[in-house]
């Protein structure tokens, strides 16, 4: 029987993750290709189009992950349509009021919708790694650990 096998996971967590200790297998599987959810239209199934084969060819991509990256798409088309109202409406607008007056000129309310979706992509993007930033720190955290050179080597 012996001991149950700890998953490599653990292992990076604990700091174990010696390459002669790891089995190559992974607790969670790793998708090939995704097909868009039928909810997403328009610009953000594009982009989740685009992004899960982005993200399927790096192999990193897991089922776990497909409702944060449809919350994601539609928060960049949600960026993207923001941008189309603004090009055609101008950030500064006036308002006819019923009586026949004008409103004083005021910022488009389009652009609070596009800065609070631009927040909100942006902090979904970092835990894709679709970030530079997060791609480094990723990047770091894959490559092999260097063994730090003794100091006291010399001495022998």
């Amino acid at each position: 029987m012996g001991r149950p096998k700890i998953p490599d996971s653990l292992k990076v967590i604990r700091g174990t993750d010696q390459p002669v200790r790891m089995s190559g297998e992974s607790d969670v599987p790793v998708l090939t290709a995704v097909k868009a959810p039928k909810f997403l239209k328009g610009d953000s199934k594009k982009i989740f189009e685009q992004v899960t084969k982005q993200l399927c060819a790096c192999r990193v991509l897991t089922a776990l992950d497909l409702d944060q990256l449809s919350l994601y798409a539609i928060t960049v088309g949600r960026v993207l349509e923001a941008e189309k109202e603004l090009d055609k409406m101008g950030k500064i607008i006036t308002v006819k009021n019923p009586d026949g007056t004008y409103s004083p000129p005021m910022l488009n309310p389009w652009l609070k919708i596009q800065k609070e979706a631009i927040a909100q992509a942006s902090a979904i993007a970092q835990q894709f790694g679709l970030t530079p930033v997060s791609r480094m720190k990723i990047a770091q955290m894959l490559q092999p650990k260097q063994e730090e050179e003794d100091p006291f080597s010399d001495f022998d």
